[in-house]
């Protein structure tokens, strides 16, 4: 079954949604515990779906946002991932929102995507813009930009965010990640394939590995 805020969650034009959570609503007992989730667009059938964006608290910090791509029969993958390094003087918050401007995605696989999002994670707002034409497992087109600047189908897709610093344009890193959240899996356990993420791109990026080495625990 699709869950889906929309009435029609295959084809939606034109609309906006922006939410926030400023507050975390689960306490975090254990690394890897979601504390506030946020999305735009989603349509989850479980062996297949899309997300134009998910913005995730992980144990009570801005974490992530990312969007997911599932074709029937494939593998999730990343559309993208902003990994974001806290703000120790910040108090937090995350939100999203979008703006399809054509969004269309089947129970076959075919989809037709044209979005502008925004992410807002401890006081900072990343706009992106992501478009895919995709029939099953065959990509024809896909392109993202972030910040104004494009990047196309070969990627890179994982970039990283220090929310001390808001005059600092997002870093790419070219790398693909076996870390990835499944639309099989419950979202509220998605935190650990983010942690995991996070390790996995440390291990294969230098440039990632010294990124987060200062991080405060």
């Amino acid at each position: 079954m699709i869950k889906s805020p929309w009435r029609n969650p295959l084809a939606v034009l034109g609309f906006i949604l922006i939410s926030f959570c400023h507050d975390s609503p689960i306490r975090a007992d254990e690394p890897g515990k979601v504390t506030s989730q946020t999305s735009v667009y989603t349509v989850n059938g479980k062996t297949f779906g899309f997300a134009a964006m998910y913005n995730l608290e992980i144990d009570g910090k801005p974490a992530a946002a990312f969007g997911l791509h599932k074709p029937p029969g494939g593998k999730t993958r990343y559309t993208y991932l902003l990994l974001f390094k806290p703000d120790p003087k910040s108090e937090g918050g995350t939100g999203a929102g979008g703006q399809g401007k054509e969004t269309s995605f089947d129970t076959e696989g075919k989809a037709k995507i044209d979005f502008e999002l925004t992410a807002f994670a401890g006081g900072r707002k990343i706009e992106l813009e992501y478009k895919l034409d995709a029939d099953g497992k065959k990509i024809a087109s896909e392109s993202l930009k972030v910040e104004g600047k494009e990047f196309g189908k070969d990627g890179p897709r994982v970039f990283l965010v220090d929310l001390a610093n808001p005059k600092a344009a997002p870093v790419p890193i070219k790398v693909t990640l076996e870390a990835v959240p499944d639309f099989a899996d419950k979202e509220e356990t998605w935190g650990k394939p983010i942690l995991a993420a996070v390790k996995e791109l440390q291990e294969k990026s230098k440039e990632a590995k010294a990124f987060f080495a200062g991080e405060k625990k």
